[in-house]
């Protein structure tokens, strides 16, 4: 073994979907991004200070971690079959992170 930790993704079928949201959801509470999914990233004040920066920048490293998560999640036949523009409109919004994953949507 080399040390590194592979963090399995559960994988949407397009059949799946309720069992993979809360899969989801699980994966990003451990590794504490949901608050982050659930609530998006605040725009950043003109006048910020450098802990609110560093905190805007740490957001955004979560939001994007986020949504790699994400893109490891579907499985191929189902990105055949949905355009990836559908799939971030599902996910994504201005009001929520990368996933946006509240509530109990379905795929398009």
């Amino acid at each position: 073994m080399n040390g590194s930790n592979q963090i399995s993704v559960p994988i949407l079928d397009g059949k799946n979907y309720n069992r993979w949201h809360v899969q989801m959801r699980v994966l990003f509470d451990y590794h504490e991004l949901l608050g982050v999914v659930e609530t998006g990233v605040a725009e950043l004040a003109e006048n910020a200070n450098d802990a609110q920066k560093h905190a805007h920048r740490e957001s955004k490293k979560k939001d994007k971690k986020a949504l790699y998560f994400i893109h490891q999640g579907l499985g191929m036949p189902f990105i055949g079959h949905v355009e990836l523009t559908l799939f971030y409109l599902m996910f994504s919004d201005t009001k929520h992170g990368a996933s946006g994953m509240q509530g109990n949507r379905e795929p398009p």
